[in-house]
């Protein structure tokens, strides 16, 4: 039997979008359980570190994930951003400031 008879069988999609949205969503709920670098994911998840940086870089772009803090990555012990998508951990941006704001 092929791969994809066999993964049909198994009710695997090959479907590539429906693919995606299910590791943003896999992505998604690793980082709502405690703030983690990308490579933690990865293996947490067995999502490429490739696409879980795609997957932050969407997440970013509408404002569902965040920067927590920056540290040292407990895998590969290099320098590493830790992530969350709990917004109960942002640090949202203070507005900018205005010409009377001193005042």
């Amino acid at each position: 039997m092929n791969t994809k008879k066999a993964a049909e069988a198994a009710g695997i999609r090959h479907d590539k979008g429906s693919y995606f949205e299910q590791q943003t969503k896999t992505v998604f709920q690793c980082f709502q359980e405690s703030p983690k670098t990308m490579k933690q994911v990865d293996r947490e998840t067995g999502i490429d570190r490739a696409n879980v940086c795609r997957y932050v870089a969407e997440l970013t772009r509408l404002g569902q994930i965040q920067v927590i803090r920056k540290g040292i990555c407990p895998i590969t012990h290099n320098p590493a951003n830790f992530y969350s998508t709990d917004k109960r951990l942002f640090t949202w941006p203070d507005p900018e400031p205005t010409l009377f704001s001193n005042l």
